[in-house]
């Protein structure tokens, strides 16, 4: 619970001495996914080019890319339901009609 009172905010603005809001917000699925790509794209890029120059990968190497590459599997799965659950051909009329009034409210709250 807040310890502020109706006093301590003016509009948007919390006036209250000392007191500093601050607002979390949990990282989209899109970024965490894209990130993810990222690391294991340099990865494979590093193995690549020891393999390129005739350097053999040792067996926790080789290990580790199995396991990047299921990582990258269950990844592209996960971005797949992901799309899946966003993209607005799948989505029901009703969906549809709250996903509009969600955005409705958020236009006219500006």
């Amino acid at each position: 619970m807040s310890k502020l009172s109706k006093n301590d905010i003016k509009g948007d603005v919390v006036v209250a001495e000392g007191i500093h809001p601050t607002v979390r917000l949990k990282p989209h699925i899109g970024i965490m996914l894209h990130d993810a790509y990222s690391v294991i794209a340099d990865q494979f890029r590093t193995w690549k080019d020891q393999v390129a120059e005739g350097v053999q990968l040792e067996r926790s190497e080789r290990t580790a890319f199995v396991r990047f590459a299921d990582a990258f599997v269950k990844l592209a799965k996960e971005e797949r339901e992901q799309e899946k659950r966003h993209d607005p051909a799948t989505l029901s009329d009703t969906e549809l009609v709250d996903l509009v009034e969600q955005a409705r409210r958020v236009l006219s709250a500006d």
